[in-house]
């Protein structure tokens, strides 16, 4: 497929080119403690933003976590070619032969006030059994599968093309009408909805208000009366109407009802586990 000269996929080619670079290597491997537990810090008062200290190949440096992403991608002005890096956290757990690619992450620095140097993705995020708890600002990484917390939710993970997190949810009155929605941790509104999920959980998106705020004049608001995720019911959801969802399922090739952001999220200490087929989520 990738010598179709039809197929454009940046991400599939930069991938082939790990894994032409990857003969003898272990993807992933985890040394050091058991686990390590670092302190997140909050660089914007403005948004939530799931940002931690890292070390890269040795250097320290700020990630965000974005769940969003399937692999670490490092920015371009570190690395102008995917390579195979290892990461260190709390200076006592490391995660070697770790693949990750290239992008311009300026723009997600001036968006932060931070400087980014890396996202550290869902494979990578898997691989950790992390859990983040901005809230709490700590974000715990391990080498091992963790028990289910006391008083959790489950909630059941699917990951899609280029690592995509996905969980079916329901946003209306029927509990039973469920519907994809991509996690991912980089946006910063609680839920963003399409108009097919507006529609679910009772509403017109054309009848929506607009964002004032917005200088672009694309996004509509609302709130969504409930949201379900596994057990948990989280009533009186604000999200927008307007996010470019289209994009991201034509990359992902899955009809999302929507995306859920670290707006909600922020709100919640999340676990994952088995592997990264399920997390904990701990009101």
């Amino acid at each position: 497929m990738l010598d179709d000269p039809d197929v454009v996929d940046e991400w599939a080619k930069s991938i082939a080119k790990l894994a032409r670079r990857g003969a003898g290597r272990a993807p992933f491997t985890i040394s050091g403690a058991l686990l390590a537990a670092i302190e997140m810090p909050h660089v914007s008062p403005a948004a939530p933003f799931f940002v931690v200290p890292v070390e890269i190949d040795g250097e320290s440096a700020l990630a965000m976590v974005s769940t969003g992403t399937g692999e670490v991608v490092l920015d371009s002005s570190t690395r102008k070619e995917p390579s195979w890096v290892s990461l260190r956290f709390g200076k006592k757990l490391e995660v070697n032969d770790v693949p990750a690619l290239t992008q311009d992450l300026s723009g997600i620095s001036k968006q932060m006030g931070a400087p980014i140097k890396a996202l550290l993705g869902v494979n990578l995020l898997r691989h950790l059994n992390a859990t983040i708890d901005y809230s709490g600002r700590q974000f715990v990484v391990r080498s091992f599968s963790p028990p289910a917390p006391p008083d959790a939710t489950r909630v059941d993970l699917a990951f899609i093309k280029g690592g995509g997190m996905v969980l079916r949810s329901s946003v209306g009155p029927d509990k039973t009408l469920q519907g994809p929605m991509l996690v991912d941790t980089s946006m910063t509104f609680p839920i963003a909805l399409d108009k097919e999920g507006w529609k679910k959980a009772g509403f017109e998106a054309d009848g929506l208000k607009r964002v004032e705020q917005d200088p672009e004049q694309k996004l509509k608001q609302g709130v969504v009366p409930m949201l379900r995720l596994g057990a948990l019911e989280i009533p009186k959801v604000p999200g927008v109407y307007g996010a470019p969802l289209q994009a991201v399922e034509k990359q992902l090739q899955l009809d999302l009802d929507g995306v859920i952001g670290a707006g909600l999220l922020a709100y919640f200490r999340i676990t994952f586990g088995d592997g990264g087929r399920l997390m904990w989520i701990e009101d």
